[in-house]
């Protein structure tokens, strides 16, 4: 469209105006969308496109987006999605999504039998070999190089329980469980562990509810003490009976915890699994 004006001077001045005339059909959102221009996705797991597509003029094309797929979800890394889509213009679209494969899984550690291993006194033994390393993603052999051990009071030499706690990490830095693997140091493993030395017998460990104190000889002047890990006396019912005494340890928290007997000059300490 052109206009033309002049003044009473006779000057002449001319415009030109270009029209651009549009179908937009329907609401937006227009060209891609749907999906962030970065997805990040759990190794081993399907990788699943969320993108769609809205046209000015066609409307929703999202049937007839076209994908180029470069990922690997079994193994971790960088890798990345290509759409294309083509009006009935014959205008045509892309876009790349970068799609990250992580792994974010922690690994577990567990026992191989029980969390409890019965050994003789100085056998040739090592805690490790007792539990099992698991994971999504890295090998056991992996996680066994990660492996820390937290806590350790083992003494193979003398009978006794004793507790190990390990922790390991995958090579994405996800770490495991804290586990505690109990070992049970005895003379024998027929018979029950008695020293010479001791005076009673604590069981049954590991222990739910009650905990029996037996005494194996006449006792005058006994106090019994249940201390947790860091040494704090715990508060737990305990009452004589005709062979000893018993104490209810169920709302103790699971755990191990030292029982303390001390009888005159004499005092005998046994460690026990609250389970």
């Amino acid at each position: 469209m052109t206009d033309t004006a002049t003044d009473p001077s006779g000057n002449v001045s001319t415009q030109c105006i270009d029209y651009v005339v549009r179908d937009y059909i329907g609401q937006g959102p227009f060209g891609f969308y749907g999906e962030e221009d970065t997805v990040i996705m759990s190794v081993l797991t399907p990788f699943i496109s969320t993108m769609k597509f809205r046209d000015s003029f066609d409307g929703d094309l999202t049937d007839s987006i076209w994908m180029t797929l470069n990922v690997f979800n079994l193994q971790i890394g960088v890798y990345w999605a290509k759409y294309s889509v083509t009006n009935s213009k014959g205008q045509q679209f892309e876009k790349i999504t970068t799609v990250y494969v992580v792994d974010n899984w922690a690994p577990i550690i567990n026992s191989k039998l029980e969390s409890l291993v019965k050994i003789l006194v100085n056998s040739i033994y090592d805690p490790i070999d007792y539990i099992l390393l698991a994971d999504n993603y890295d090998t056991p052999t992996s996680l066994r190089d990660s492996l820390v051990i937290l806590s350790d009071d083992l003494d193979i030499t003398t009978p006794g329980l004793y507790s190990t706690t390990f922790q390991t990490k995958d090579r994405s830095n996800n770490h495991s469980n804290k586990y505690t693997l109990l070992t049970n140091v005895v003379e024998t493993l027929n018979t029950p562990n008695i020293q010479e030395k001791q005076f009673v017998k604590v069981y049954p460990n590991p222990v739910r509810s009650l905990l029996y104190v037996e005494t194996i000889e006449n006792l005058t002047n006994t106090d019994i003490s249940l201390l947790d890990a860091l040494g704090r006396e715990m508060h737990a019912p305990i009452r004589k009976t005709s062979n000893g005494y018993v104490a209810n340890v169920s709302e103790l928290s699971a755990g191990i915890y030292s029982v303390e007997i001390r009888s005159g000059s004499k005092v005998q300490r046994e460690k026990v699994l609250v389970k």
